[in-house]
């Protein structure tokens, strides 16, 4: 009976194992799945439809949908928090910006907002309608997209500010806006980075309403002299050919991530290992000749590697010497404009002008030649520049740095760029024919690729100033 037991488990036993070992060879043989892996990076590309249409032309829209939608958004969040915090963000920069110059900050001391109020509903948009769309062929990516629409405003919008102004004094200011309208251009561009701006073409149609109070009396004849100063505000920082460079809130600046930060997985610290890390694009470079390489470094640190951002280095553009015979005139036929980025701590002048057949160019200076030394002096004025030249006699030695020819494409003058102490700049284009504008779109002013401008307008919020400055020509 035992050994009957014995062979009927031997044998199930047996069994089962051939079972096991016949699937598992049977497995072995069919070949393994491997689910489908998405691609790690595919770029963008504008659909079929919207690439036909990307050249025009364009035809105005209603865009009611807009207005619905921004009506519907704004009765919902006009009170929350939300909104409020960032109403008085915005209103905390301007007046920080507003006390920081020269002649308001040596009269007022303190800038307070009592209260305020966003209006009864939003700006109407009308007459939107596509100006231009500007493609990278090579990339098949948009660079530029401008847009105008006209704005008009009847919300009642009131903001109430206190003022402490110098010898111990108060200043009360109410301002209601009434109406607001004009042409707007709206615009996105990828260089000299991603960026985004607003700005009306002409100067618009602004009514307002000022209520000033002095040490708690009313003074109507401060209203006039407030009135002209919003008007001019309006007319310098937010109207073609000025307006600001904007990164967010649509574009957040990318902060670097904290190497204190520690990495576990499945409760253990990863404290060494190996990092992989495979660049898939590379867009907005320079254009260098044939004979050139380029070369793309990456590296994990949280300090930004200072010398890449620069405009101006070695990596950038050869340096070069230039001997320029003056002529019997004692004429040299160049000009130059003063160039100032406090963010970079560059201030140099570069050349805005060269005549043509003059002793500069004959001796190879060109538009656009970052110049740093005058016969050995270091030069960073144009009255110095200008200086140094008279007093040269026969000729004199431009030490300068050039960028490839294909780099720059200036077709005005220089932009001189300035920034104040509170990271803010702004840009101004120089002599716009703004009558243009408002029947279709204008080209920029001068046009410098990626390269030349990113150290002048890196800002999260953008505001680049560019000033002219008169021209010293020999």
């Amino acid at each position: 009976m035992l050994s009957v037991l014995l062979g009927f488990i031997l044998g199930g036993v047996t069994v089962i194992l051939i079972q096991y070992f016949t699937l598992s060879w049977i497995f072995k043989l069919s070949p393994k799945y491997k689910p489908p892996r998405p691609p790690a990076y595919t770029p963008t590309s504008l659909p079929p439809d919207l690439s036909q249409r990307a050249n025009g032309p364009f035809r105005e829209e209603t865009c009611q949908w807009v207005n619905f939608c921004g009506a519907f958004l704004f009765q919902e969040l006009r009170e929350s928090n939300l909104v409020k915090k960032a109403v008085i963000t915005k209103l905390n920069e301007e007046f920080k910006e507003f006390l920081l110059k020269k002649t308001t900050g040596q009269l007022l001391h303190q800038v307070t907002v009592r209260d305020y109020f966003l209006g009864e509903s939003l700006p109407q948009v009308n007459s939107v309608q596509v100006f231009k769309v500007r493609r990278d062929e090579k990339e098949e990516l948009l660079t530029e997209v401008t847009v105008g629409f006209d704005l008009d405003y009847k919300g009642a919008a009131l903001i109430a500010i206190d003022a402490d102004i110098v010898l111990g004094k108060s200043l009360s200011v109410s301002v209601e806006l009434l109406r607001l309208q004009g042409k707007v251009r709206l615009q996105f561009s990828r260089e000299p980075y991603t960026h985004w701006s607003v700005a009306f073409m002409r100067e618009p149609l602004v009514e307002i309403r000022v209520a000033p109070e002095f040490q708690g009396r009313n003074v109507s004849q401060l209203t006039t002299l407030i009135e002209k100063v919003i008007h001019r505000f309006i007319r310098k920082k937010h109207t073609l050919p000025y307006y600001k460079v904007r990164r967010s809130p649509i574009f957040p600046k990318l902060l670097a991530q904290s190497s204190d930060v520690q990495l576990y997985m499945h409760d253990t610290a990863l404290t060494e290992g190996i990092l992989e890390v495979d660049i898939m694009e590379c867009s907005r470079l320079l254009e260098i000749p044939e004979a050139k390489r380029a070369f793309c470094t990456a590296a994990i640190t949280d300090k930004p590697w200072k010398p890449l951002n620069r405009l101006v280095s070695p990596a950038n553009g050869p340096m070069l010497n230039l001997t320029v015979e003056k002529n019997s005139s004692n004429e040299h036929g160049i000009s130059f404009q003063r160039y100032q980025d406090q963010e970079m701590e560059l201030n140099c002048i570069v050349v805005s002008e060269v005549i043509a057949s003059s002793p500069a160019y004959n001796a190879g200076v060109m538009k656009g030649d970052f110049v740093f030394f005058i016969n050995a002096v270091d030069v960073k004025t144009v009255s110095k520049a200008k200086s140094l030249i008279e007093t040269s006699s026969g000729s004199f030695i431009l030490t300068v740095q050039r960028f490839f020819s294909s780099h720059i494409h200036a077709t005005g003058p220089i932009p001189v760029i300035q920034q104040d102490s509170t990271g803010s700049k702004q840009v101004s284009e120089f002599e716009p024919e703004i009558a243009s504008l408002i029947g279709g779109y204008t080209p920029e002013p001068p046009v410098w690729e990626e390269k030349d401008r990113q150290t002048s307008f890196i800002s999260e919020k953008g505001d680049i100033q560019v000033e002219k400055e008169p021209l010293s020509r020999g």
